[in-house]
């Protein structure tokens, strides 16, 4: 049997971090937050569980919370897959910047990202830093 050929350019690091999301192309009516539980991530995206479905192409600014030492980490992404998993959804997303502002590229804050995961999960919650932008 041959093995399907793995597409990635970069390799992926394990962890488990909550991530506050907000979801940037809901209508209005629409819930507009969730929260996933982030697997890993590379450079080029991330792996997390969401517990709603994500739609393919679905522009995210996702936020870790601060852990008392950094400031929060702010990505943005696009949904590249989502499939069920048990109760819970498998989310694909890749890191792309969905706004216009410099500010909003993701590969500006992945150190940040590598430092808060080798941390380890932060004591605040993400939502309560949410509120506060």
């Amino acid at each position: 049997m041959q093995r399907k050929r793995d597409r990635r350019h970069h390799n992926r690091f394990a962890t488990r971090l909550s991530v506050a999301t907000i979801r940037q192309d809901l209508g209005p009516g629409g819930s507009s937050r969730c929260r996933l539980q982030l697997q890993d991530f590379s450079l080029g995206g991330l792996r997390a569980e969401s517990p709603v479905r994500l739609k393919v192409n679905e522009r995210l600014r996702l936020h870790l919370g601060p852990d008392g030492v950094q400031a929060p980490v702010e990505l943005t992404g696009r949904v590249r897959h989502c499939h069920r998993l048990d109760d819970r959804f498998q989310v694909g997303i890749q890191f792309c910047q969905t706004g216009p502002e410099l500010g909003t590229s993701p590969w500006r804050q992945l150190p940040r990202l590598f430092s808060v995961a080798y941390r380890g999960p932060a004591d605040e919650q993400p939502f309560e830093t949410l509120r506060r932008l």
